[in-house]
Parts: structure tokens; C-alpha cells; sequence
């Protein structure tokens, strides 16, 4: 599947199946992407914010809610799902761009636990 727009930037088309992706793929077909019914916008709440400016992965365990920030600074936060409030947190060293995170629930006992992040 690949994006394109046409000559004048106003509609994106989706193309599906192999091709050129110009919408004239063999077997593809096109979708007029505008046409297609949403059920538009709502308000934002925001409950809390995170602890450092750029939070990029998130991962939800019984102990809270763990954010991984991209930042140059590499933190790694634990913080509570009710007030958001920081229970913990560390730097990880040599981490450059984070985007993930996932907490192995089998590799955790007392108080360690095994987090794999990503960049």
C-alpha cells in the first residue's frame, strides 16, 4: 500500500496490490480517502504529563504506567495510572532515539524487573 496525492494536493488516495503506486497498480485498487465517513473530533483531556519532554514509548504493567523518553537524556519513568505521579525512574546509557519499550511480566520478581527498549 503506498500514498499518493494528486496534481492538486487537495485529496490522498490509498492504493492496495501491487503496482506503481499511482493508483493504475496491477490489481489495485484505489480509495478516495475523503469520502470515507469519521466520526470527527473530540476534546482532548489530558490527565497528567509526562515526566520528561518527549515520551515515545509506553507500556502499562500492574505497578503503573512505564514511558520511555526519546530524549537525549534516555529516561526511562515509572509513574502511577491513578494521579500520575513518578513512582521511579533511570537513565539508560547508550540509548540514542528511543521508541519502545516492554516489560517481561515472566522475568519480574520483588523488585526487579526486566525492561527491553528500543531505538
Amino acid at each position: 500500500m503506498a500514498w499518493r496525492s494528486n496534481e492538486d494536493e487537495t485529496q490522498r488516495f490509498l492504493v492496495w496490490g501491487r503496482g506503481s503506486g499511482d493508483g493504475r497498480g496491477t490489481g489495485g485498487t484505489t480509495i478516495d480517502v475523503a469520502s470515507i465517513k469519521s466520526r470527527g473530533t473530540k476534546k482532548v483531556e489530558i490527565v497528567y504529563k509526562s515526566p520528561h519532554p518527549t515520551p515515545n514509548g509506553l507500556q502499562a504493567t500492574r505497578d503503573g504506567l512505564w514511558v520511555i523518553d526519546q530524549g537525549k537524556e534516555n529516561w526511562v519513568s515509572l509513574i502511577n495510572f491513578a494521579d500520575g505521579k513518578l513512582i521511579r525512574e533511570f537513565q539508560v546509557p547508550g540509548l540514542a532515539g528511543a521508541s519502545g519499550i516492554t516489560v517481561d511480566p515472566m522475568a519480574s520478581s520483588g523488585s526487579t524487573t526486566r525492561i527491553t527498549a528500543s531505538s
